[in-house]
């Protein structure tokens, strides 16, 4: 099991109210899989940390779970391929299924929560098709970032595992 530090490469996009830094929180996998450092994903821009740090799963199912209690924040509602939560410790996570999945305009993905939507740890929150995304030649890898603030985040990530979703740690802050 490797772990590395986050590092503190590129900005987040600017916030428009002050959010308090996340206190202690372990993050579960999404979704069972392989996990890699962040700088492994297919898409440069994810791998560039532009976005952010994280980890990249790659899935063996098709069911995204909460990754810790919290609160959805954004639903990708057209395209359905990315969702935006807070953990009950205010951290701000951005779950995004998929290389160039955008495209789809939704199609093999289907929304179990709606923005606003309380989570448990577990809880499923998205479903999509594997196999439909890779018929279509995309990638079907999961991203998992941790927004900044106004203040880095402050993260160790738990790679070159295998996770079980909703139970394995793959981010620990604090």
């Amino acid at each position: 099991m490797e772990k590395m530090p986050a590092a503190a490469a590129a900005e987040a996009p600017a916030k428009t109210a002050k959010k308090t830094p996340a206190q202690k929180l372990e993050l579960k996998a999404p979704v069972a899989g392989k996990v890699l450092p962040m700088t492994e994903a297919k898409d440069e821009n994810f791998a560039n940390l532009i976005l952010g740090d994280g980890v990249v799963i790659c899935p063996t199912a098709d069911v995204i779970v909460a990754p810790c209690n919290g609160v959805i924040t954004h639903c990708s509602e057209d395209n359905k391929h990315a969702i935006g939560l807070r953990s009950d410790s205010g951290q701000e996570v951005l779950i995004h299924v998929g290389v160039d999945t955008v495209g789809l305009n939704g199609e093999g993905f289907e929304q179990v929560k709606a923005e606003g939507d309380k989570i448990k740890l577990g809880e499923p929150i998205l479903r999509f098709s594997r196999k439909f995304i890779e018929s279509k030649k995309l990638c079907s890898d999961v991203m998992v970032i941790l927004i900044e603030g106004e203040d880095p985040v402050v993260a160790e990530y738990v790679t070159g595992i295998t996770a079980e979703a909703g139970k394995t740690t793959v981010a620990k802050i604090g």
